[in-house]
């Protein structure tokens, strides 16, 4: 499915100075149609999803300014449709999760002339306390400002691709297995098809921008799961989060302590 909305926010809420116009569109990618299972249950090299991923950003970033690329998994997180698929919504301006990373991010490289991630993540391959996994070129961890029980982040470990549309055939590779070795950990954890939202953040694309031209920037993928205690027991965002600050139910070591002790040994990845 393809669709375009176009959106007049000026006269939706009559402040001048409001963006006139913004255009947004949204696709839906199946994935492992012909296997009948979603992600977690592919083998590496069977994961086509990221290939086609790439081709819609190339595709869409031509135009747009954001290509937000995101999964939602299980009934719990909205999913009506129980089909494996991802979708893509790509837009005319900068959302607020994007515009913020930009910002802190080229802040950031502005006053150390080293990109933040990049810097992060050789911090966190030290100590290790809160790695999950990792293989020859990406490291999967729980982030120590990580909202959600068992939120992820996977991070290249060569610290160079910006974009998606940045990896060679062997970081596709590679990231497909990290995937799919995270995701059958998830599974792992309570026994159950885990749920989560996941997507991908990336420099900015569109008109202008290019291949190398945000070197404050280094790609990286979220995984946002709800569960806290249980396969039937999820984590509410309400009083004091939603209106203050969100709280942990656990510590992000422990979590990713957790996490570490299932994930899969063998090959499969069962």
């Amino acid at each position: 499915m393809n669709d375009t909305i176009e959106v007049d926010n000026a006269s939706a809420v009559g402040i001048a100075g409001a963006r006139p116009q913004s255009v947004s569109v949204h696709v839906d990618i199946g994935m492992a149609a012909e296997l009948g299972r979603p992600v977690s249950g592919l083998r590496p090299i069977d994961i086509g999803s990221t290939s086609r991923w790439i081709r819609q950003q190339e595709e869409l970033g031509r135009k747009y300014v954001w290509v937000q690329i995101f999964e939602n998994k299980g009934a719990i997180m909205g999913c009506s449709n129980p089909h494996p698929h991802c979708q893509i919504w790509a837009s005319s301006f900068m959302p607020n999760e994007a515009r913020i990373k930009d910002r802190c991010q080229k802040e950031y490289y502005e006053e150390h002339k080293r990109p933040l991630l990049v810097e992060y993540l050789e911090k966190e391959l030290l100590k290790k306390e809160r790695i999950v996994l990792e293989n020859d070129g990406w490291a999967a961890l729980v982030p120590f400002w990580a909202t959600w029980p068992f939120e992820t982040m996977v991070l290249p470990k060569n610290g160079q691709p910006q974009r998606l549309t940045d990896l060679d055939e062997g970081q596709k590779a590679s990231l497909a297995d990290i995937i799919r070795k995270l995701t059958s950990t998830y599974d792992n954890l309570f026994k159950c098809s885990f749920p989560y939202s996941m997507g991908f953040h990336g420099a900015p694309t569109g008109a202008g921008h290019r291949a190398g031209d945000s070197p404050h920037w280094l790609l990286h993928a979220l995984y946002l799961p709800p569960l806290l205690r249980g396969a039937t027991t999820k984590k509410f965002m309400v009083g004091y989060e939603l209106l203050a600050q969100t709280q942990r139910d656990l510590t992000p070591e422990k979590a990713a302590a957790m996490l570490r002790d299932v994930v899969p040994k063998s090959k499969r990845y069962t």
